[in-house]
């Protein structure tokens, strides 16, 4: 099974990313638009991971009908603090049961990377949750080394799902030659 790539063509998306990545815009405008971008790639991806059941309320004249999501674990991961922090309460608000983690990259003498932070949780303890990684832009050797130290600290995910703003060919092509079954949402996708 190869990647799946699923590039969304909403109209407000598409103009997101084309105001992103053509003009010469101020930080806090900048990082306004990641947001808006991220959280919709994040709802995409959301899609096929969060179920829900309708449940219904019988009174003695009518009946109500409540919408309840499941409770599946979803574990989000990202390099960058800024879209954590630009996202975090929007998110956490959309899915019910997350867990958010910040991974860290330095580069130290021996090469080895900085552990993924937990903020205090117990990362990765259950089996079988789903994995998303949110970035800016695409690069595939950041995503892979994220993605060997998530399996490295647990056996089985459910479904990894990575969601950036943009990405290029050359990155898919090296992150499909690392892994196969990823769903990778994005708003753009450059030859570059």
């Amino acid at each position: 099974m190869g990647i799946n790539i699923y590039t969304i063509r909403h109209p407000l998306v598409l103009n997101w990313v084309n105001y992103l990545t053509h003009n010469k815009i101020h930080n806090n405008d900048r990082h306004e638009l990641i947001n808006k971008i991220n959280l919709t790639l994040i709802y995409e991806a959301c899609r096929k991971i969060i179920q829900g059941n309708a449940l219904y309320i019988k009174y003695i004249d009518q009946i109500n009908e409540v919408w309840l999501t499941d409770n599946s674990r979803i574990d989000l991961f990202s390099s960058n603090i800024n879209i954590l922090q630009m996202i975090g309460k929007d998110i956490r608000d959309m899915i019910p049961n997350l867990n958010i983690h910040l991974v860290s990259w330095q580069n130290h003498s021996d090469s080895k990377s900085q552990p993924i932070s937990t903020n205090g949780a117990n990362i990765l303890t259950r089996t079988n949750t789903n994995i998303i990684i949110l970035e800016e832009e695409l690069e595939s050797d950041n995503i892979v080394s994220t993605l060997k130290q998530i399996q490295s600290r647990q056996h089985k995910t459910q479904k990894i799902q990575i969601c950036c703003c943009y990405c290029n060919t050359k990155e898919l092509d090296n992150l499909s030659q690392e892994y196969s079954e990823l769903d990778i949402y994005t708003g753009q996708i450059t030859d570059k």
